[in-house]
């Protein structure tokens, strides 16, 4: 990763935590836990791609973290959704 690159993507981390926090203060409820779920899926595929480095990397690995952190999403999402129904 060329040394640009790793600022870049950390400014780019440092503006989505600032950016959920700024939903803290103005957004509440099912709507708040859905974007920051959804920023924090941004991060994770941030984190993968370029700390990582496996934003060239074919086969199994990128594929595989990747579907983790998709899968995780939904899962959060599917829990604050329908986990009261018991």
């Amino acid at each position: 990763m060329r040394p640009y690159a790793a600022r870049l993507a950390w400014l780019l981390l440092l503006t989505l935590s600032l950016c959920s926090y700024a939903l803290h203060s103005r957004l509440h409820g099912p709507l708040l836990a859905l974007c920051a779920l959804l920023l924090t899926l941004g991060k994770g595929q941030l984190i993968v791609d370029d700390f990582m480095g496996l934003r060239h990397v074919r086969g199994p690995w990128r594929l595989l973290l990747s579907s983790y952190l998709g899968l995780l999403t939904l899962t959060l999402i599917f829990i604050s959704t329908y986990g009261d129904l018991a």
